[in-house]
């Protein structure tokens, strides 16, 4: 019997809570919850490392974990992914792909070795005004903050005045630097774009999502944007799959956006949700598809 743990802050968030269930469900398996701000770390020079979790050392008393990671939680969590591959303990999310999903800007650069499309981008310092960059774009022009999610953390900024402003602000609140980008108009001229979920070497759903107020330009589902199923081309199943190989991510949920010229590469989730995707596309159980891959992954 495998025993599997899943690290996540919230017990209940809806992901976490699949996977636990899945995996009481199973025969081959025995789930475990790790809460990951009670994950402590014990370094030695002789060798006798430790990792706590509530006090109880755990290190070896898993086969595979997979790390459902929150925003506040990644540096903690890089760590705890680092002293796990030391330990040559599997996971489903290594430290490379964590540390590049969440930086929008190094995904991007990591991307733009490989000829994957993306909106044009620059990183900026808030507290210096980036006249010639600005050369480069044409308004409106997307501003993100390097954390952001879920379309919260950024904004649409439609003249130089707005864009002043904002950065001012942004100063004042210690935050240095920042991203802006083009803005892309979707080839239905709808804020609409699509999520695929990759699992392996294998993208086991996707689902077009689109705002429901044409005053919303963000297409998330977190914002209330409707879904529903999409059936990928054979193509675009290949540059989601390429782009999962080129970040080292396993399971990731990447977002894309169709315009009348291609489909650029919008964000790569390392630790996805898929409350939305599985009502959009009700018979994919995607827990299931996930605990699939893990097992086989130690069955190698």
């Amino acid at each position: 019997m495998y025993k599997i743990a899943v690290m996540s802050k919230n017990r209940n968030y809806f992901p976490t809570f699949e996977l636990l269930q899945e995996l009481t469900r199973r025969k081959d398996t025995m789930g475990f919850y790790w809460y990951t701000p009670a994950v402590d770390l014990l370094l030695t020079p002789q060798g006798k490392d430790r990792l706590y979790h509530i006090g109880q050392n755990v290190l070896h008393n898993v086969d595979y974990v997979i790390p459902r990671i929150g925003r506040q939680q990644t540096e903690h969590a890089l760590m705890i992914l680092h002293f796990l591959e030391k330990h040559d303990i599997p996971a489903s999310l290594n430290s490379r792909a964590l540390l590049l999903s969440r930086n929008k800007f190094l995904t991007y650069l990591t991307l733009s070795k490989h000829g994957i499309p993306f909106p044009k981008t620059a990183l900026i310092t808030t507290s210096f005004f980036p006249e010639r960059i600005l050369k480069s774009f044409t308004f409106p022009i997307v501003l993100k903050l390097m954390d952001s999610f879920g379309g919260m953390g950024t904004s649409l900024i439609h003249d130089v005045q707005q864009l002043k402003e904002t950065l001012q602000l942004l100063a004042t609140l210690n935050v240095h630097k920042v991203m802006i980008q083009e803005y892309l108009v979707p080839s239905s001229f709808k804020s609409m774009d699509y999520r695929f979920f990759v699992v392996g070497d294998e993208v086991v759903a996707a689902m077009k999502r689109e705002s429901r107020q044409k005053t919303e330009w963000r297409a998330n589902y977190s914002l209330g944007a409707k879904v529903s199923c999409y059936k990928p081309k054979e193509w675009e199943i290949e540059l989601a799959l390429k782009i999962s190989k080129i970040i080292g991510i396993k399971i990731a949920g990447i977002d894309f956006l169709p315009t009348r010229e291609k489909l650029y590469t919008l964000e790569i989730n390392a630790c996805p949700g898929w409350k939305g995707l599985q009502e959009a596309c009700d018979s994919t159980k995607i827990a299931k598809k996930i605990i699939d891959f893990v097992v086989s992954e130690l069955k190698k």
